[in-house]
């Protein structure tokens, strides 16, 4: 396992320091070649007997204990720690550094930090002396600041994880639990277990462990993501010392929270606020910093104390800093976010504005949508696991669930569960943000029904089809059926698996004759929940997106969107087979086999899979093929250059203009220069990762270069999602019928594109100078890097990042560092 930098490492057999000319042009940044070999704990560094520093909030205020509902320190008096929480440790590991630590209590003021060390999702259930050494670094430099420091186990389901959480709090108190500074947070945030039976019951167990060491104070996790403080008020816990967690989100969690706090408080418990946030629960949306003044005068009004989420360059609302903000502190207010200057400024002593110039509370304040948030939330629960829903995962994909007897009911186009009966309508049970009725419709397993288009269908009259008939491909070029050159232009879906609300008719008629598209794209989702895993549900949302497309006359791509194709040759087969059988005879229809491949060999691997693909789609179609690229379908040249055998034979050319210039067109020139005909079935006016800033002067010579060389495109993406690049505002209707007020900034310029004027954004949207910026390196290697990483428990594969797990799974293979990420 070789390092790259601090984010990666790959595993290889060998490792030059320095640039690697066959690393993706995104990534192209030097190699440290650092060996990583898997971590051995090797404990706090920090004397026993340490006496925190003179002047510091431990030296002022010791041992902290609980009287009632309120935190006293070691003097009797109340006090008040405020401060910050770190993000996820095995996503976030970057900041967790005694620098961070050292220039948050110097800079900005703070008495508290959490350190939130995540349990599942490659975290300490993987990876445990990695995951406790990163804790250990954290707190072993908080008690050198003299800080209170938060030991937080960062999990959804603690207690399906008991005897690892008794491990990990035996062995943290009987280090840390003679230090003054030492909290210890045993259950971060409780789904909707019941609390007497599962929460507390848990949570009994872990206080009891750690009372054998310490008797710190012990933050205690609250259900419905740490918000039902009233109910564990009335059913607490046995012992001394105990706190109650009381989670908040300024643009959501408002007065109704407040109240449940109150009443809790009133039945004589404390309560903690180890975890906040001025945007909205999903950690991203808008500011309100209006309800956040309110959220900061009732904590300091019951002298609760808090900390701030997170200390993170994540592009999300809620994240401190911006993106590529040092690993080693020193941030200038140029590297804070709105939120993190806001909240700087709160802990510095003045929370009523953001201080360095930046936008006032009144003009970054709105609230995100109920669907915007219901997605996030409810996207965060969705199960990994193959097969049948548990009860508490979301049944939308499978449509069957693992309990016996139990029944997937619908709640609404984003979330079903299962459970023994459902009563249509609002549930009180349900979680406070997502409390919104039942339809209660049942969902079984979805049977392939096929397609419903006549085999004899004429495309409507005046129509693309009708007008250009059958494709094909002469060299360079891609001709009608009268021979003519033809470039066609629309829009790409998103990922059916995420984004099918807008894989319908209405959707496909209202792009059709609003944007005046001549061309959609299905990208049919082959892993993470798609084809390989509910291959008749995958199945269906194709054949409702060809059908309407067939019946509007217009073109269609279906698209095999995966990484790693060359693994699923057999799945990709019978797909295919069955999709040229049924539609290879509508002149509408193109198949894409192979999305974007990642770095393996050209001809070795993507071209041997692809050749396959294409034979067996000849056994029953001629229609035109788009085939996938090396290095994300960039490297056309090298396509080009040793291209397939067949006719009717295109190469995918995907570029996201905030990032890729004018390198890419060249490799494009040199393909089109060897004859192969090129076709752009996903592209975006924003950052290769879907996000970040808009570059629209880079866009318009994009579009002036497919237009130069008669190339065929599809925009990425119709879907609501909150990024740059999504071309609906979050709640957009699945019915389509948007008006200007429904489009991103991307979808308006899009749209006017498409309807014949791409030089503007319509409808009174900021000018295209105003919203162009590019992302910055660091935040797009961050999320292209993060894309690959493996959810494989264990050693990292050969195009796996090695970075948490520091060790290969191919022998001889070492884990080299290529950089942060």
């Amino acid at each position: 396992c070789f390092e790259k930098d601090e984010f990666w490492a790959s595993c290889k057999a060998t490792c030059t320091p320095g640039v690697n000319p066959d690393d993706p042009p995104e990534v192209q940044s030097p190699w440290s070649c650092a060996v990583l070999a898997p971590v051995v704990f090797e404990g706090s560094s920090v004397p026993a007997n340490f006496t925190a520093p003179e002047g510091s909030p431990v030296a002022q205020h010791g041992h902290l204990r609980v009287d009632g509902s309120r935190l006293l320190d070691g003097n009797g008096q109340p006090v008040r720690l405020r401060g910050m929480s770190l993000f996820w440790s095995q996503w976030g590991s970057k900041y967790w550094t005694a620098d961070v630590v050292d220039w948050l209590r110097s800079d900005w003021n703070i008495s508290l930090l959490r350190a939130p060390m995540g349990v599942e999702s490659g975290g300490y259930l993987e990876s445990h002396d990695l995951e406790k050494q990163r804790v250990v670094t954290v707190v072993d430099a908080a008690i050198r600041a003299g800080i209170y420091v938060i030991i937080d186990w960062h999990d959804h389901h603690a207690e399906r994880h008991t005897g690892r959480a008794h491990e990990f709090f035996e062995e943290m108190a009987q280090v840390y639990g003679h230090f003054p500074n030492v909290l210890f947070e045993i259950f971060n945030e409780p789904l909707k277990e019941s609390w007497h039976d599962d929460i507390k019951a848990y949570e009994q167990e872990i206080v009891d462990s750690i009372r054998k060491y310490s008797d710190n104070v012990i933050i205690c996790g609250t259900r419905q993501w740490s918000q039902d403080v009233d109910v564990a008020a009335a059913d607490p816990l046995v012992g001394g010392n105990l706190t109650y967690t009381l989670h908040f989100y300024a643009a959501y969690h408002k007065e109704a929270l407040r109240e449940k706090a109150r009443a809790a408080l009133s039945m004589g418990v404390a309560l903690f606020a180890s975890e906040w946030g001025t945007c909205s629960f999903d950690g991203d949306g808008w500011l309100d910093l209006e309800e956040t003044n309110k959220w900061l005068e009732f904590l300091e009004e019951h002298n609760i104390s808090d900390a701030n989420w997170a200390v993170n360059d994540k592009e999300e609302a809620c994240s401190a800093l911006l993106p590529g903000a040092s690993s080693t502190g020193g941030w200038g207010l140029d590297k804070l976010t709105d939120s993190g200057r806001f909240v700087r400024s709160s802990l510095r002593g003045s929370a009523a504005n953001i201080s360095g110039g930046s936008a006032s509370a009144s003009e970054i304040m709105a609230e995100s949508t109920l669907a915007s948030m219901a997605v996030n939330l409810q996207t965060a629960l969705v199960s990994s696991t193959p097969g049948c829903a548990g009860d508490i995962e979301n049944c939308k994909a499978s449509r069957c669930c693992a309990t016996p007897g139990y029944t997937c009911f619908e709640k609404d186009e984003f979330w079903a569960s299962c459970k023994a009966t459902c009563t249509p309508g609002v549930n009180p049970d349900d979680p406070p943000e997502v409390q919104s009725p039942w339809s209660c419709a049942v969902l079984a397993p979805v049977v392939f029904e096929g397609s419903s288009v006549p085999a004899n269908f004429t495309a409507p009259e005046g129509s693309p089809v009708a007008q250009h008939g059958h494709l094909r491909v002469d060299g360079s070029r891609l001709l009608d059926g009268n021979g003519q050159p033809v470039r066609l232009r629309g829009m790409s879906l998103f990922w059916s698996q995420w984004g099918s609300k807008y894989w319908t008719a209405d959707v496909v008629d209202w792009l059709r004759s609003d944007w005046n598209i001549s061309l959609l794209r299905a990208p049919m989702g082959v892993e993470s929940g798609g084809y390989l895993e509910s291959h008749d549900l995958e199945k269906q949302r194709v054949v409702t997106v060809v059908d309407a497309a067939i019946r509007a006359g217009i073109y269609v791509i279906i698209d095999w969107h995966d990484h790693h194709a060359e693994r699923h040759t057999g799945r990709a087969h019978e797909f295919f087979e069955e999709m040229a059988q049924v539609y290879g005879h509508f002149p509408n229809v193109l198949f894409e086999i192979f999305n974007e491949p990642l770095k393996e060999s050209w001809h070795d691997d993507i071209k041997a899979y692809e050749q396959e693909i294409v034979d067996s789609i000849r056994k029953y179609s001629d229609n035109v093929i788009i085939c996938g690229t090396r290095q994300w379908s960039q490297d056309v040249d090298v396509a080009a250059a040793d291209p397939l055998v067949g006719g009717n034979l295109t190469y995918t050319l995907h570029f996201y203009a905030a990032y890729h210039k004018e390198a890419l067109r060249e490799k494009a020139r040199a393909a089109l220069s060897m004859g192969v005909a090129l076709f752009a079935s996903e592209w975006g006016t924003c950052s290769f990762d879907g996000d970040g800033w808009l570059d629209l002067e880079e866009t318009n010579k994009w579009l002036e270069f497919l237009e130069e060389h008669n190339i065929s495109d599809a925009n990425w993406a119709v879907n609501d999602k909150e990024e740059a690049c999504s071309a609906l505002l979050p709640g957009a209707s699945s019915t389509g019928g948007w008006g200007l007020d429904k489009l991103t900034d991307s979808g308006r310029f899009v749209r006017s594109s498409l309807r014949g004027s791409a030089a503007n954004i319509s409808g009174g949207s900021a000018s295209a100078s105003e919203i162009m910026a590019e992302s910055t390196l660091a935040s797009m290697a961050v999320n292209l890097q993060t894309a690959l990483v493996s959810s494989t428990p264990g050693c990292a594969g050969d195009i796996e990042n090695c970075k948490a797990s520091r060790c290969c799974a191919t022998p001889g293979y070492t884990c080299f560092e290529k950089d942060e990420f």
